[in-house]
């Protein structure tokens, strides 16, 4: 693509938010600049930290995710060409929903089972992934349907605990 022309992007336009829990989606209309290489999106996280999420000049969304609390956050969204040059800002406002882990919490239960017990929770958010990680438990995952409403799950084969 030649030269670096020291020239930005267009910014993106339209931009529409889709609050999501912990996170939200920002879906728009992506410049026309054939030099265009990206979007992204900065904001700080639930720890305070610069968080960055980047999608590709084909697609016209961005997915925040993983934001551990409700706080409304400013999100700078910038169109970043092939040379690094970033357009001035959009800045918008997200409203995240509780987060999925949070609302999972209050439902779990355990019922005593055949050498374990089976871990029992409300999955109405049809969320799977981040609940993993939040219980430390491991799971293949592609052996769970995790659009199902309530999820057991049975835990066996622990060494003896005398």
């Amino acid at each position: 693509y030649g030269e670096d022309d020291g020239v930005a992007p267009a910014q993106v336009k339209d931009v529409v938010v889709e609050n999501i829990n912990g996170g939200a989606i920002l879906r728009y209309t992506v410049p026309s600049d054939p030099d265009l290489l990206y979007v992204k999106a900065v904001l700080q996280n639930s720890r305070n930290e610069r968080q960055e999420v980047r999608a590709s000049m084909y697609v016209d969304s961005l997915l925040i995710e993983g934001l551990g609390n409700t706080q409304p956050r400013k999100v700078e969204i910038y169109s970043v060409d092939r040379h690094e040059n970033a357009s001035k800002p959009v800045t918008v406002t997200i409203n995240p929903l509780t987060p999925a882990v949070e609302a999972v919490y209050s439902t779990i239960s355990t019922i005593a089972d055949f050498g374990g017990f089976v871990l029992s929770f409300a999955n109405e958010r049809a969320t799977i992934n981040g609940i993993q990680r939040f219980l430390g438990i491991e799971w293949n995952t592609n052996d769970i349907d995790g659009s199902k409403p309530v999820f057991d799950f049975p835990l066996c084969a622990f060494a003896d605990v005398y």
